[in-house]
């Protein structure tokens, strides 16, 4: 038998539920209005004598608005930062970094199980339809606040305008709001050959400089 018969929960010192201890040493349950934002949530057992633990304190943060965000990683072309890309299956980034929790807890590591999963979905239609393309249920995790995966697109992209957006999901299954729009464009069809009009076609020079010009389109 444990001697431990019941551990009270705090918040910031307040108490919040009261938990009986089984016999094999278990307790559960859940705490309900946590201050939002950073809070300690410590916990003490008490015996059936009454008396009473020192107190395991735990870091958490509640009420987070944090949401992912969405990046092309295969840009091509001319800039590789315009979101035009002649790639029709590419790759995209989901990435969440939770600085301000982190630094409201006082730079605490977050744990790894604050993100369940993160949620990417597509749109081909503008964003009037939504469909998810992939939750990734065991992100990779940089030990501390950032939490990511990357999505190959399978199916082939058409050409025109591509919509992604992102959420997460904590460890009670709770799911974010969606994050910012990244909006691609898929180009794969080629210009027109362009027009010569100098040289002409056959020219003869002396030198090894030559004008050109044409027209394009």
């Amino acid at each position: 038998m444990p001697d431990a018969a019941k551990v009270h929960v705090y918040d910031d010192g307040v108490l919040k539920n009261t938990f009986t201890v089984d016999g094999s040493g278990n307790w559960s349950g859940q705490i309900t209005g946590v201050t939002a934002g950073a809070s300690t949530i410590g916990s003490k057992a008490e015996d059936l004598a009454g008396n009473i633990s020192s107190q395991t304190n735990k870091k958490v943060y509640t009420g987070s608005t944090t949401t992912p965000g969405c990046d092309l990683l295969d840009d091509s072309g001319e800039s590789s930062s315009d979101k035009i890309t002649n790639d029709d299956t590419p790759r995209i980034k989901v990435l969440i970094g939770f600085g301000s929790e982190y630094t409201a807890m006082g730079d605490l590591n977050l744990a790894a199980a604050s993100v369940s999963a993160l949620i990417l979905q597509h749109s081909d239609d503008g964003g009037t339809t939504w469909n998810t393309v992939e939750t990734n249920n065991s992100p990779s995790f940089n030990g501390s606040k950032n939490f990511e995966f990357i999505h190959q697109v399978a199916v082939a992209l058409g050409d025109g305008d591509h919509k992604f957006r992102a959420a997460w999901t904590d460890a009670r299954g709770t799911q974010s709001a969606w994050g910012a729009v990244l909006t691609i464009t898929v180009d794969t069809t080629a210009p027109n050959a362009p027009a010569v009009t100098d040289p002409a076609d056959g020219q003869v020079f002396i030198g090894t400089t030559i004008d050109m010009a044409g027209t394009a389109s």
